[in-house]
């Protein structure tokens, strides 16, 4: 059943206009009796009949018909600071990420970034990265649409995660590892892992790292492309959590 958004609290009707309008009434061709989901800023969902297309305002008129009490969101709340890549990798990130459950994306210029930040620029792409983290969102009937940044600096964000992680190649995987880390973690806790880009991290961003809390952990024996780090991170969290 198709998913959409809306930027207020679920009612017994709901009016949807521009993209959404355009996705079902033109794309998709619904007409009244028509199904869907629709899920609020609070992550709540309910399922919705079409009931009137008004083509000159360009709103679809919905009714609500029952509840969805289905819970799609990891039980821990993760936000993932990625150094900027090249090309369309951060799309890819925030795409699976999304479907793989993080709350939050906060891309950062590394040192050995092969893309350096421009105010321009940033806009631009987190605007962009934003579209892709909804249509993610959409497409994976999550409950809520993870928020995606920019900054010059990680520094700059207000991290306030109880648990933070950082993903380092050069930490011991027979010591501490992530899975040693994992039994840290309970529902409801609030979880944030760095990683680094292809170059990997210079030691005095490691340093600056672990001086504001961070925690290094190995992702395991093999080293992982700087796109599939974050995803390899999800996707233990989920089969720890949730399989």
């Amino acid at each position: 059943m198709q998913r959409v958004f809306i930027d207020n609290n679920l009612d017994s009707r709901v009016v949807l206009t521009g993209e959404e309008y355009h996705h079902l009434a033109e794309v998709l061709r619904y007409q009244p009796g028509k199904t869907f989901e629709v899920a609020d800023t609070n992550g709540q969902v309910a399922v919705y009949e079409l009931s009137r297309i008004d083509i000159d305002q360009k709103q679809l008129h919905a009714k609500r018909i029952s509840e969805n009490s289905r819970n799609s969101e990891l039980p821990v709340e993760v936000t993932l600071i990625c150094a900027l890549t090249k090309g369309k990798k951060i799309d890819e990130t925030v795409e699976k990420g999304t479907e793989f459950g993080a709350s939050h994306f906060v891309f950062y210029p590394s040192k050995f970034s092969p893309l350096k930040y421009s105010d321009e620029w940033g806009q631009k792409k987190e605007e962009r990265l934003n579209k892709i983290a909804l249509s993610a969102a959409k497409q994976s009937h999550r409950n809520v649409v993870p928020s995606v940044e920019i900054v010059r600096s990680w520094s700059e964000c207000d991290l306030d995660a109880q648990i933070k992680f950082l993903a380092y190649e050069k930490t011991d995987p027979t010591g501490l590892n992530f899975k040693a880390s994992l039994d840290k973690l309970s529902p409801g806790t609030s979880v944030c892992c760095a990683f680094g880009p292809e170059g990997g991290y210079d030691v005095l961003e490691v340093d600056e790292f672990i001086d504001h809390g961070f925690q290094d952990i190995s992702l395991g024996q093999r080293i992982l492309r700087a796109e599939n780090a974050p995803i390899f991170f999800l996707s233990v969290l989920s089969f720890y959590f949730e399989l």
